[in-house]
């Protein structure tokens, strides 16, 4: 029997929330400086990818972006907004089992 979360009920109405709650260009700006001219990035907690979304406008060719999220349904959002990005790469596991191996 598949096991389900807070966010499961909540995924469709994520991105809505959230986008008044926060605001994302200024969060991936803020990280674009701290970053600096680092190529991978690694986002734990990845969601609907709308940080990954503003970090790739703000440079397209910089990032290579590895998003981690313990909700498929958030990571299927993700997809749908990126489209077939080749420098994206999701995966949905809880962060206390990933293995980099």
């Amino acid at each position: 029997m598949e096991t389900t979360n807070n966010y499961d009920l909540y995924s469709k109405y994520y991105d809505e929330v959230s986008h008044k709650r926060y605001d994302y260009p200024a969060i991936a700006r803020t990280i674009a400086t701290f970053i600096g001219q680092r190529k991978t990035v690694l986002e734990i907690g990845v969601a609907t990818g709308s940080v990954v979304q503003e970090l790739l406008h703000i440079n397209p060719q910089q990032y290579e972006i590895w998003g981690i999220d313990n909700n498929a349904l958030l990571i299927e959002q993700e997809k749908a907004k990126l489209g077939s990005e080749d420098r994206v790469h999701f995966y949905v596991q809880d962060i206390l089992d990933f293995n980099l191996e």
